[in-house]
């Protein structure tokens, strides 16, 4: 992972969930579905890994209050902690951490496992995944799909999404 990428969002994490508004809680309730429908019961602990601004996982904490987020970037982890300071929040490395424990639900949304680049990385996150995974532990992997960007024949190097900083000043977002 590299940390000398600059992103506005990532830098400015009181801003995120105005980018990406989830009103209806959908992540959490899509979660939520999965555990009824694997899960012989809803889960007595997840782990966030990614876990940005902490939203979802806060949501998820009024079922199971056993939650832990982990995220890479050191600003996700202090705004989610000063948002959500009843959830356990901590600063670290996907492909490396090691909490000593284990979770009935594991969850890694909005993308973060395609920050594994290589090889080597998928298979260091996947390992964390199953070290702190027991027998009938549910993964929730969110991930995108690289052909869903060549619909119309273009290709999308990058994307881009506008703040308008004025009116999230001006509306209180």
């Amino acid at each position: 992972m590299n940390s000398s990428v600059r992103n506005f969002l990532y830098d400015h994490p009181e801003h995120y969930e105005s980018a990406y508004p989830e009103p209806n809680e959908e992540t959490p309730e899509m979660c939520r579905r999965m555990f009824a429908r694997f899960l012989a019961e809803p889960p007595s602990s997840i782990l966030d890994v990614g876990c940005g601004t902490g939203r979802d996982l806060a949501v998820l904490s009024r079922d199971c209050p056993d939650c832990c987020g982990v995220d890479y970037l050191g600003t996700m982890i202090q705004y989610a902690r000063s948002k959500h300071p009843a959830l356990h929040f901590q600063v670290d490395d996907m492909r490396t951490v090691r909490l000593q424990r284990c979770f009935g639900a594991i969850l890694c949304m909005g993308s973060a496992f395609m920050y594994a680049l290589s090889n080597e990385e998928v298979d260091q996150v996947l390992d964390t995944f199953a070290i702190h995974a027991r027998s009938g532990t549910l993964l929730v992997l969110d991930i995108n799909n690289a052909a869903s960007y060549l619909g119309g024949g273009s290709f999308k190097d990058q994307t881009e999404y506008a703040v308008d900083l004025a009116r999230i000043m001006r509306e209180g977002i």
